[in-house]
């Protein structure tokens, strides 16, 4: 079984989101759990729908006030579930 990968996105509900997140769900690693997280403090809108890939799972998580990048960074970290973790913004993709 292949270790998760965690891939944290800190998003400010940018429209480029939907380009990061295509940008996830093609990579063929079997393994991905995508956490974005809300820096907008309860503004952020519906994640854009697009296919997972299997294996593949997203949420988003917020701490209910505006975020700073770090801090968005720690609630992230907080949150992961994988034995590895990278970072994105919601402007990013891989």
């Amino acid at each position: 079984m292949s270790p998760l990968v965690t891939m944290i996105v800190r998003s400010m509900d940018r429209p480029e989101l939907a380009g990061t997140l295509a940008s996830i769900a093609h990579q063929d690693y079997p393994a991905v759990e995508t956490i974005v997280v809300d820096a907008t403090g309860g503004r952020h809108r519906a994640l854009p729908t697009g296919q997972q890939r299997a294996g593949h799972t997203i949420r988003v998580i917020d701490a209910g006030k505006p975020l700073r990048r770090a801090q968005a960074a720690a609630l992230g970290l907080e949150s992961a579930r994988g034995e590895w973790f990278t970072f994105l913004d919601d402007d990013d993709t891989c």
